[in-house]
C-alpha cells in the first residue's frame, strides 16, 4: 500500500465496505464525502462525515450507520477507530503506522510530490483578457495569480492544460483610445484640447502620444487617422500586457484577438448559425438572442439596429470557436464585476448544442491597497487606479503572488504594500520561504560539523507530538493538490504551506537538530527536514515563488 495518500487509502478502504453495505440496504455508494484532519487531537487522526451524508439516503442516524460501518472492520492501518458526536467516524494512527508509511513514501518522494489525477483531461482556461487600453491594474494581478497556479497545478496532476489571454480589441474603447491618443499629442504640442468623457486620461496617454508622433508627423481627427492610432496604440498596451505578465511569472499559450474573430467572419458564422437554429429574432430592426429560453433573465441584442455587432455577439463566438476544440472542461476567470455575464453566456453555449456545464467560471473579487493604513486609490501613470506594475517593482513579484492566495478568489483582499514588504512572520511569504531557509542553514551548520546529509532515511527516533505533526501534514500534501483540482481554488495550496510552516517553526524553535552525541536522532530528525524541505519547494513552484536559500 502506498502511504502517501493517506486520505485517499481511507477513503478507498471505507468505500469498498460502502460497496459492501450497499449490496444489502440498497444504497448508492456517494462519490464525495470527506475525510479531514480534526483540529482537536482528541479526535484522531482524520475524520470522516459518510455516516451523515449516507443518513439523508438510507433514512436511518448517522451513528447507527457508523455502526454498521464499523462492525467487524478491521484494518492494520489504524489502532483504533471510534464514532463521536452525531456520527462522525475518527480513525487513529499509532506511531509505529506513521513511521512506516512515512519510510513508504520517501523511498519514492518525487513520485509522490508529483500524484496524478485519475483521469487525464484537456482544460482550457481562459483568464486576465483585460482590455488593451492601459495597463494592468492590480485587480488583474489576483486573477493571473489564480488562473496561472491553478495552471501549474492541473499541469503537475497530469491534465493537459491550454492557457489563454482574450483580448478585447474590437470595439468602442479602441476607438476611444486612438482619439484620446491624438487630442494628447494635440495637447502636448500645446494646443487646447477638449476631452469627451469615454478618453483615457492616465499618463500613459502621453507615452502612447509621444511615441505615434515619432512615426506619424500628422494628428489628424479623421476617422482614418484615429483608427490608425487605435492600432498603434493597442499594439503597444499588449506589449506593456505581456511584459507585465511575464515578470509577475505569467505565461499563455495565445493570445486571442477579438478583432480577429470579426476579420475571420467567426461572428457572422456564428450569428447565421443561431438564425438557422430558430435561436435570434428581429425586433425594432435589431437581431436578439432568445436567451429567455435558457438560462437568462431577458434576451439579449447581438446586432444593433445600425448593423454594429454587440460584444456579447462577439463572445459567443469566441465561446463557440473554444467548444469547437473539443477539450473536456472550460475554466473562465472573470472580475466579480461580471457575474451578471454569466447567465447569458451560459445560455448561448446552450443553445449552440454544447454542455454548458463543461464551463466553469471563476469570480475574482477586487483587490484594495492599503499603505501607512490608508486605503491606495489613484495613480499618476493610469489615472484612477493603481497599476500592477507599480506594485510589482515596489514589493516584488514573490511576495505579490502569494499575498493573493492568502485570501480564496471570491472573497476581497486587503493588500497591505507595508507589511508585504516586512521580513517578519506576519508577511506569510516570508514565513514560508523562511522555513526552507532555516532547513538550509541546519544542513549548513551539520555539514561544518561533519555529519554528512543522510543517503538513506532514518525515522526511528520521531517520537515528539510535533514530529507526529509534520508527519501528517507531509501525507496531506498530494490531497491538497487533488482538492485544489476538485474545488479549482489554489489558495488551498496556500494555506497548506502556512499551516505547515507553522507548525514547523514552533518546532524548530524548541528543538535541537544536530546532536553530535545521538546521531541516530540527528539523523532521524534530518531525514524529516529533507521531505519537509522538498515539500515547501515543490508547493512555492506550483504558487510560481521561489525558495531562497538564504534570508
Amino acid at each position: 500500500m502506498s502511504g502517501g495518500y493517506v486520505r485517499r487509502v481511507i477513503k478507498n478502504i471505507l468505500t469498498e465496505r460502502l460497496r459492501e453495505l450497499s449490496s444489502i440496504y440498497g444504497f448508492e455508494v456517494p462519490t464525495f464525502f470527506e475525510i479531514e484532519v480534526p483540529k482537536k487531537k482528541d479526535f484522531g487522526d482524520f475524520s470522516t462525515n459518510v455516516a451523515l451524508i449516507l443518513s439523508k439516503v438510507m433514512k436511518k442516524n448517522p451513528r447507527e450507520i457508523a455502526n454498521l460501518v464499523l462492525n467487524d472492520f478491521k484494518n492494520e492501518l489504524f489502532s483504533k477507530i471510534e464514532i463521536a458526536g452525531p456520527g462522525f467516524i475518527n480513525f487513529f494512527l499509532d506511531e509505529m503506522t506513521l513511521k512506516r508509511l512515512l519510510e513508504d513514501i520517501s523511498n519514492n518522494f518525487d513520485n509522490f510530490l508529483s500524484p496524478k489525477s485519475d483521469e487525464k483531461k484537456k482544460i482550457f482556461i481562459e483568464y486576465v483578457s483585460a482590455n488593451p487600453t492601459g495597463p494592468l491594474h492590480v485587480g488583474h494581478g489576483r486573477g493571473a495569480c489564480v488562473g496561472s497556479s491553478l495552471s501549474n497545478i492541473l499541469k503537475e496532476l497530469g491534465h493537459e492544460v491550454h492557457q489563454e489571454f482574450y483580448v478585447n480589441d474590437a470595439g468602442s474603447q479602441i476607438k476611444n483610445l486612438g482619439l484620446s491618443i491624438i487630442l494628447r499629442g494635440k495637447e502636448l504640442n500645446g494646443e487646447n484640447v477638449e476631452y469627451s468623457k469615454d478618453c483615457y486620461m492616465g499618463e500613459y496617454v502621453s507615452d502612447l502620444a509621444r511615441e505615434f508622433m515619432k512615426k506619424y508627423k500628422s494628428l489628424e481627427l479623421s476617422d482614418d487617422f484615429i483608427s490608425l492610432a487605435s492600432l498603434f496604440g493597442k499594439n503597444i498596451v499588449v506589449s506593456w500586457i505581456k511584459k507585465d505578465l511575464e515578470d509577475f511569472g505569467v505565461n499563455f499559450d495565445n493570445f486571442q484577438s477579438e478583432y480577429e474573430l470579426f476579420e475571420k467572419g467567426y461572428v457572422d458564422q456564428c450569428i447565421d448559425e443561431m438564425k438557422k437554429k430558430g435561436i435570434v429574432y428581429e425586433k425594432d430592426g435589431a437581431i436578439w438572442f432568445k436567451s429567455t429560453d435558457f438560462f437568462d433573465d431577458k434576451d439579449r441584442v447581438l446586432v444593433k439596429e445600425n448593423g454594429e455587432k454587440t460584444y456579447f455577439a462577439s463572445d459567443i463566438a469566441y465561446h463557440k470557436l473554444k467548444f469547437e476544440k473539443g477539450y473536456d472542461l472550460y475554466i473562465n476567470i472573470w472580475g466579480a464585476d461580471h457575474h451578471g455575464y454569466v447567465p447569458r453566456v451560459k445560455s448561448a453555449i446552450k443553445a449552440l448544442g454544447y454542455d454548458e456545464n463543461k464551463l466553469n467560471i471563476l469570480m475574482v473579487q477586487m483587490v484594495s491597497l492599503f499603505r501607512d493604513g490608508k486605503p491606495v486609490t489613484m495613480s499618476k501613470r493610469s489615472g484612477d487606479f493603481v497599476t500592477l506594475r507599480e506594485v510589482l517593482d515596489e514589493v516584488g513579484k514573490e511576495p505579490m503572488r502569494f499575498t493573493f492566495l492568502t485570501r480564496k478568489h471570491d472573497s476581497p483582499l486587503d493588500f497591505d504594500i507595508d507589511l508585504i514588504k516586512q521580513k517578519t512572520s506576519d508577511n506569510p511569504v516570508f514565513y514560508v520561504q523562511y522555513m526552507f531557509a532555516r532547513i538550509n542553514s541546519v544542513f549548513k551548520v551539520a555539514t561544518e560539523k561533519g555529519i554528512k546529509i543522510p543517503d538513506k532515511m532514518v525515522f526511528s527516533r520521531l517520537n515528539l507530538e510535533e514530529e507526529k505533526e509534520l508527519i501528517k501534514q507531509i501525507f496531506a500534501f498530494p490531497d491538497v493538490l487533488f482538492d485544489v483540482e476538485y474545488f479549482l481554488e489554489p489558495h488551498l495550496l496556500a494555506y497548506y504551506l502556512i499551516n505547515l510552516a507553522q507548525t514547523f517553526h514552533s518546532y524548530y524553535n524548541a528543538h535541537r537538530f544536530i546532536n553530535e552525541n545521538d546521531l541516530e536522532l540527528t539523523y532521524s530528525r534530518m531525514s524529516l527536514l529533507i521531505l519537509l524541505q522538498k515539500i515547501i519547494k515543490k508547493g512555492l513552484s506550483l504558487l510560481g515563488i521561489e525558495s531562497p536559500e538564504r534570508m
